[in-house]
């Protein structure tokens, strides 16, 4: 049994600079992040500071999932291509082995037992479900996560400029009430 996920500390103080600069935005690095951006780091640094597992959604190389670990975490890093998950392990420390877990898996394909994690991070992966597959989502991690876990969600905006040619598709299947 999981024990409860502290709060972090009151004492601490956060420095709210961006990690980095944001990409210009058609920048194809917009679609995935070669560097830790502000919502990741927020997450390796909640990660880091409790003793459940955390789940990195769409891991990729693992920038998050890696700087979690640096912090101490246990992670369940996902995602579908097993040549990025491949990526990220050969970048870890041997000693780092211990508190990860790799799962070649979508969102949806996911299965945990109810407030078995302290965090969840979903960076950039929304964007690949239905409206019915993000709410069974959605529901599912609030079950996963521990009654003071924390959810890291980042999502593109159907108005931003990653979506731009497909703007015309997207306010046809808005005006017909498509979820």
């Amino acid at each position: 049994m999981s024990r409860p996920v502290p709060h972090p500390p009151r004492s601490v103080k956060w420095n709210r600079k961006p990690i980095r600069e944001p990409l210009p935005g058609g920048s194809p690095l917009n679609s995935a992040s070669p560097a830790l951006d502000a919502l990741s780091f927020k997450f390796a640094m909640w990660a880091g500071r409790v003793t459940a597992a955390c789940l990195d959604v769409g891991c990729g190389a693992g920038v998050a999932t890696r700087a979690a670990l640096a912090r101490g975490a246990r992670v369940v890093a996902v995602d579908p291509d097993l040549g990025m998950l491949h990526q990220l392990l050969t970048q870890l420390p041997v000693i780092q082995f211990g508190r990860i877990c790799v799962k070649p898996a979508r969102l949806e394909e996911l299965d945990f037992a109810a407030g078995e994690l302290a965090a969840v991070h979903i960076s950039r992966v929304l964007h690949r479900l239905d409206g019915d597959a993000i709410q069974q989502s959605l529901r599912d991690i609030w079950r996963w996560l521990q009654p003071e876990g924390k959810l890291f969600l980042s999502a593109f905006t159907p108005s931003g400029s990653y979506w731009k040619d497909f703007s015309a598709e997207f306010a046809g299947r808005a005006k017909r009430g498509d979820r």
